[in-house]
């Protein structure tokens, strides 16, 4: 009997263990992730100002007749942080909605800090040639021509059924393009050697591009099986 009862109590004992853990598991879990996502925030949203900031001042030395005045800056800064939409989508809301409605967010506040700053120039410092509307269209067109593909990229590579074997395909079609690139380089370095001009320019570019691109899209293939 006495064993019984010390059986029982040391079950009873393991069990209300097991249940104060689980309990002490339940009040810390919500500050655990909380941490962890502001964490993620602070790293990618400090990542994306940085790549921004590298690639403005890329853009701007570059780029010889683009001056670069404090409005031109912010444009080009902020349509280079584009991923921070998608990326505080991913960690605060994995809803596909919420990447639409953060990424609107996102282009609606340039558009409106744009416009803000062209009046301000327009009306309160009397720069007669800056016209707001126009550069709110050039800050959209400047926008849509550099994130608009790699943002399609995001939504697809999201979607549950695809998404597993998105990055595979990507990372395929890059080395795909590399070597196209080098198969067009090859070519043209060729055709300036002078026996090989003649017959290269009867053949032309498209034949020789399809038979040598066949062995990189068979090393691409294998690569993913």
């Amino acid at each position: 009997m006495q064993s019984k009862a010390g059986a029982d109590a040391g079950a009873s004992c393991g069990v209300a263990g097991r249940a104060s853990a689980r309990e002490s598991r339940r009040a810390e879990s919500p500050a655990a992730p909380a941490r962890l996502r502001r964490r993620l925030v602070t790293a990618y949203g400090l990542g994306a100002l940085a790549a921004s900031a590298v690639l403005t001042a890329f853009t701007f030395v570059t780029t010889r007749d683009l001056e670069p005045t404090a409005l031109r800056v912010f444009i080009f800064g902020y349509v280079f942080a584009w991923p921070l939409a998608p990326a505080l989508a991913a960690l605060l809301n994995d809803r596909r909605f919420g990447l639409v409605r953060l990424t609107a967010a996102y282009v609606l506040l340039g558009a409106a800090v744009v416009l803000a700053w062209s009046l301000v120039a327009l009306f309160a410092l009397a720069h007669a040639d800056v016209r707001p509307l126009a550069n709110v269209q050039a800050y959209l067109v400047i926008l849509a021509n550099t994130a608009a593909l790699p943002f399609g990229i995001v939504v697809i590579s999201g979607a549950r059924r695809i998404g597993p074997v998105v990055p595979l395909a990507l990372a395929g079609l890059l080395v795909f393009s590399f070597g196209a690139l080098a198969i067009h380089d090859a070519f043209m370095r060729a055709i300036d050697v002078a026996p090989l001009r003649a017959p290269l320019a009867r053949i032309g570019y498209t034949p020789l591009f399809l038979i040598a691109a066949l062995p990189v899209g068979f090393a691409c293939w294998q690569a993913q099986h």
